[in-house]
Order: C-alpha cells, then structure tokens, then sequence
C-alpha cells in the first residue's frame, strides 16, 4: 500500500495552501487535487480505506513522493492516532503565524465562505465568559494556541520526523523553505512557481457565500444527488470556480485596537509555553527560522 512521504497538518492562515502549491510544483511530488485532504478527520472517508481515498484524490502517478495537507489534524488528537498508524515515519510540517492576525483571517474567511455573517468583536464576549467549549472559540481562537497543538504532535512523532516553519518567514523566503522541504524528503531542489495562495478577501455577495456553503455541506440533500452523478474532483472545482467567482478585491478592514488587546492578552501564556518548547534542545533541529525579526523572537525577548 502507498503511504503520504509528508504532511503539512496547520495552523490554518498560516500559509499551508500557499506551501502546499509550492511543493506540488516539484515534478518528484504528486498532490490532491482539493485544497485539504480529509481522510484522517472524515469518519466515512476513513472507513473507505486509504487506497479509495488516494484514487479519489490524487493523480495516479507511480515513483513519487506524496504530500497531503489538512490543517485541523494539529488539532485533533485521533487524526494524528490515524496518520501515524497509516505511517509512522511521515514527515509533519507545523506552520505557525502570529495568533492574533491568525484568528481575525481565520474569521474573515469564515465570512467570506459563508460559513458565518456576524461581527469579529463577539468573540470579546466569549473570552471573557471564559466559554472555551463555544463553537466559535474553537474553531477560530484555540487554533492559535500553538503550544498544545505541538505537544500533542510530540506525543505520536518523533522530533526528526518534524519541521516547524514560520508563515512570516513563508512570505519573505517560499523558496529557502521549499528547498528545505525538498531536500529533507531527498528531493533535488527545485524552482517553484510562487505566489500567494488563499487569500482572505471580501465575497461580492455574502448571499452567495452562504448559499455556496449550504451547497457544500455533506448533509444537503442537493450535495450527495449531484456528488452520486458529479465525480467529487468535479463537484468540487464547481464550487470553488463559484468561490472565485464570488471574490472581490477588498480587503477586510483591520481589527479594532481594543479586541487586538484581548486577543493578545489571550494568548500570551499560550505563547510564552510555545517559546519553553521550541527552546528545549530535541527541537532545536526541528523549528527552523529565516529571519530573527519576526513576533517569535519578540516573545522571545
């Protein structure tokens, strides 16, 4: 049975569809042709088997390496249970980004998917109340809480099997980090084609963004006729053709200064743990930065 080479599993905003692209371009690596790839986080996918997954997902291409991304499996301990019992010498890439900005692009594109039409600054309500099982705190704030994300990675994978980068570092050096990778999973370098990939943007019409996203939802009854004649890939490039569509060239507002402070507040001994591990020598190897001027070492100092 083939097995994935190397999986980037988040932080999501951090640059994961941009890295993800990157290393697809190298023409020793086959990729999925969707933007994640759900078998360790979908029970039903799960239980077709890995080998229907692979078929459904990726080019049918023999000698190469295989890379997946899904940027939920750092945050759910029984995915990482599942990659590793699929391989346990897969190589993780962990991409982190400065959790404050990460949370508001999280929100944003929440927003500009449809998936929610309410205002950022309701999240001041939630942390405060401390109700950290609210649907909203998990799916946008605890995301950036790096430190217990990374523990639970160290839990099933050995630090050699692990690349942390930084997403700042991304946007300056894509190619230093792709050559990196490349030659970690002993590829030659490589000359990638880059840019920016998943841009969060407002949505033309927020109408259609939800309607997109009902449409996409597993439990709609229109979804599983069309996806019973559509083949998924199809079914899928539909909707994110819509997607496009849908995207204007506004930029979404910048996040007030008060909620920024919360936010900040929030987070800091989240990240004053981050800083405790990624400073113990069996990571040294492991975290790699490009650039010392970046919100790591401003924690750091």
């Amino acid at each position: 049975m083939r097995k994935l080479d190397l999986v980037i599993v988040g932080a999501q905003k951090a640059g994961t569809t941009s890295l993800n692209q990157y290393l697809k371009s190298h023409s020793g690596v086959v990729g999925h042709s969707v933007v994640e790839f759900t078998y360790f986080t979908d029970h039903r996918l799960y239980n077709t088997g890995f080998e229907s997954a692979f078929k459904k997902y990726f080019d049918k291409q023999e000698y190469k390496k295989i890379v997946a991304k899904n940027v939920t499996i750092s945050q759910n301990e029984d995915s990482l249970i599942k990659l590793r019992e699929h391989n346990q010498d897969v190589k993780i890439v962990f991409l982190l980004r400065e959790p404050v900005s990460r949370a508001y692009s999280s929100f944003n594109m929440a927003i500009k998917d449809g998936w929610i039409d309410t205002d950022f600054n309701e999240l001041q309500k939630i942390i405060i109340d401390k109700n950290y099982n609210h649907i909203k705190y998990r799916h946008f704030i605890k995301p950036g809480q790096y430190a217990s994300s990374l523990k639970m990675i160290l839990k099933y994978f050995p630090e050699n099997n692990i690349r942390i980068y930084l997403f700042e570092d991304l946007m300056k050096f894509p190619q230093l980090i792709s050559n990196d990778i490349f030659e970690w999973i002993n590829l030659d370098k490589s000359i990638i084609s880059t840019g920016i990939h998943n841009i969060t943007v407002k949505p033309r019409s927020r109408y259609i963004s939800r309607l997109v996203n009902l449409m996409r939802s597993q439990n709609n009854f229109v979804n599983r006729t069309i996806r019973k004649i559509l083949p998924y890939n199809y079914y899928n490039k539909i909707g994110q053709m819509i997607i496009n569509l849908n995207r204007s060239k506004s930029r979404f507002d910048p996040m007030n200064s008060n909620m920024k402070g919360i936010l900040e507040n929030h987070y800091s001994s989240s990240n004053r743990e981050l800083i405790s591990l990624l400073n113990k020598d069996k990571l040294k190897d492991s975290f790699i930065m490009f650039s010392t001027n970046n919100w790591i070492s401003e924690i750091h100092n």
